[in-house]
């Protein structure tokens, strides 16, 4: 799984957010690769299940869910880490403004 950190304003102002999936046969094992492309981020998860005695529609399908769950904890945390910079940006200014205030005192 590859992971990329992304500015977060990159991707609310894309209006396309596409997911594309592919697969791959290892042996008995089904692999699921998603690519999501927003605006100019990439994020890229895989997802595999054992086929077994598994339908083969059903190892794909939880194959696709793990792959797009791993997705999605890539979104949360860039989003997290954008949350977190802003937090600190808010703290860091109200720290200033208050500095300022006691010198005019």
């Amino acid at each position: 799984m590859s992971h990329k950190h992304h500015r977060i304003h990159d991707l609310i102002d894309s209006e396309l957010w596409q997911v594309d999936v592919k697969f791959e046969q290892h042996g008995h094992e089904i692999v699921a690769i998603a690519d999501l492309f927003v605006g100019s981020a990439t994020y890229e998860a895989h997802g595999s299940t054992h086929t077994g005695e598994l339908d083969a529609a059903v190892a794909r399908q939880l194959a696709v869910a793990r792959a797009l769950s791993g997705l999605a904890h890539q979104l949360v945390d860039d989003a997290s880490r954008s949350v977190g910079r802003v937090a600190r940006a808010v703290a860091c200014a109200t720290d200033e403004a208050a500095d300022a205030y006691i010198s005019l005192e």
